[in-house]
């Protein structure tokens, strides 16, 4: 009992933790490019609040690094992004507002229009490539 309690109250994080799923690389057909569609929605909406100074950078040459198989520091062991598996993408959740994470991006009344979170749910589903 003792054993289980402090088990419990040894997480920092909230949130669900997931297991990637595994994909067959025979079904992909790509049609996000990562430099062209990702990031430009980036740079119009997200790159204020996650400059190259802050603990996330998505401005350009560095968004993808930062994203794609890269431990989400507030969520851990979950990723910030998993090619293939929206379900285990954090990044994903934010953008959906599903509450699972935490706050949805981008915060308060600044939201991505539905072609916006189509792309990026896109771009996962396609394998998060830096294309």
């Amino acid at each position: 009992m003792i054993m289980t309690l402090f088990m419990n109250s040894c997480t920092k994080d909230s949130g669900p933790v997931f297991i990637p799923k595994v994909h067959d690389p025979n079904d992909s057909i790509i049609t996000i490019s990562f430099a062209e569609d990702v990031q430009e929605i980036f740079d119009g909406e997200c790159w204020f609040c996650h400059p190259a100074n802050g603990d996330l950078d998505l401005g350009i040459g560095m968004s993808h690094a930062e994203l794609v198989n890269v431990e989400a520091a507030n969520y851990s062991p979950n990723m910030r992004v998993v090619p293939y598996d929206t379900a285990a993408s954090v990044l994903y959740h934010k953008i959906i507002d599903d509450n699972l994470y935490g706050l949805k991006m981008p915060p308060g009344a600044l939201n991505l229009t539905v072609q916006e979170k189509a792309i990026i749910t896109t771009w996962i589903l396609e394998g998060a490539l830096d294309n």
